[in-house]
């Protein structure tokens, strides 16, 4: 089958696929991304020697403008997708993508502003959760009277070098 030159293509790399037969994972993956565009192939990805399914797939779509009868539109490609079983999310990448974060795979922010990761930091200096010790709205605390595991270094002594002729 030929496309046409004003085809609307996208190549769609999924990643977090979990270890099952072949012939489920291709149906479940037709079934997912029918809603996307006109599915052109599915690749799954397995190792070098062919062997063993590395959990990435390949899915290539048409979306140019729906022919088929009840269809309207094609629903927007996004970054995560429920799995069929609904126990996990599948993560995509696409060019023209929005930004995400690497972190929670959310668009909106970039990692170091991710909302998710600060319910999980714990402060050094008040053991609270959600910042960090450079960022603790309370004083440091003080431990000048804790010693030091390293041994101060003694200050430089004057060494006066003596000229030694050799013997004659």
């Amino acid at each position: 089958m030929a496309l046409s030159p004003d085809a609307d293509m996208a190549i769609v790399k999924v990643s977090d696929i979990p270890m099952r037969n072949t012939e489920f994972l291709q149906s479940s993956l037709d079934t997912l991304f029918r809603r996307f565009g006109y599915i052109l192939d599915i690749e799954l990805h397995n190792t070098t020697h062919g062997d063993l399914f590395t959990g990435k797939a390949t899915v290539v779509l048409d979306r140019s403008k729906p022919h088929d009868s009840g269809i309207t539109d094609w629903s927007p490609l996004c970054r995560k997708l429920p799995w069929v079983t609904g126990t996990r999310n599948l993560l995509c990448s696409y060019e023209g993508m929005a930004d995400f974060c690497s972190y929670c795979h959310e668009p909106g922010h970039a990692r170091n502003a991710c909302p998710a990761k600060t319910k999980r930091v714990e402060c050094w200096n008040c053991s609270e959760v959600g910042h960090v010790a450079a960022k603790c709205p309370r004083p440091a605390i003080d431990h000048t009277h804790k010693k030091s595991r390293f041994a101060t270094p003694s200050p430089p002594q004057d060494v006066t070098a003596v000229n030694r002729s050799p013997p004659a």
